[in-house]
């Protein structure tokens, strides 16, 4: 399994150049991903710390696959739903911690997860994943929106099911659909089982 894991990590990105230095989360250098995913770089290693093993994810946060700016109001991509040759991610020197050795909660709220904003866990190109979280509302609910609402994030993702936050953070809402046909294609598994694509917060497989 881990050199199925490493196959699909190398495979999906290729000759990518060194990742840049870690420091805990993330930080926006400016620098603007390339349209064409070639400014990705993914890498992980397993350390202990504390007594504790832990994996640590080190990436530019840059989707490895073509990522261009669709519309959205309030933003500058043009019309709702319209892909224009603009690219909105930057690079995020993206360096984080997650468990190596994961283990089941005992409980959770109503809500705690559906509601969890922010990014939730990362893709094996170094791309977060958010949750379907929008905003919340008065109430301090984060309500489910129609597809219609101009709030809808889904109006605004690129070819590849992402998009990116006014920050340049280029993040996932839905299954990446760029990032699991490279998946596929580099390591395909039998039975109709789909391949690993990321990481949870908590440590578990995607």
């Amino acid at each position: 399994m881990a050199s199925l894991h490493r196959l699909i990590i190398l495979t999906l990105l290729g000759a990518a150049r060194a990742p840049p230095p870690g420091g805990g989360g993330s930080s926006d250098s400016g620098a603007a991903c390339a349209e064409d995913g070639s400014s990705a770089t993914y890498a992980e290693t397993i350390t202990t710390k504390s007594g504790v093993s832990v994996r640590e994810i080190v990436s530019t946060g840059c989707p490895n696959h073509e990522s261009y700016c669709t519309g959205k109001p309030g933003n500058s991509c043009g019309d709702e739903g319209e892909q224009t040759t603009l690219v909105e991610a930057t690079e995020q020197s993206l360096s984080v911690e997650v468990p190596a050795n994961p283990k089941l909660k005992n409980s959770f709220t109503a809500g705690e997860l559906d509601c969890s904003m922010g990014t939730v866990a990362y893709a094996l190109n170094g791309v977060g994943f958010y949750s379907g979280a929008v905003a919340f509302d008065s109430g301090g609910n984060c309500p489910q929106l129609d597809v219609a609402d101009p709030e809808a994030e889904w109006i605004s993702f690129d070819c590849c099911s992402g998009h990116s936050t006014g920050s340049g953070g280029y993040h996932y809402h839905f299954p990446p659909s760029c990032l699991i046909a490279q998946a596929n294609k580099a390591a395909p598994i039998a039975g109709g089982h789909s391949p690993q694509i990321g990481w949870a917060q908590d440590g578990f497989p995607i």
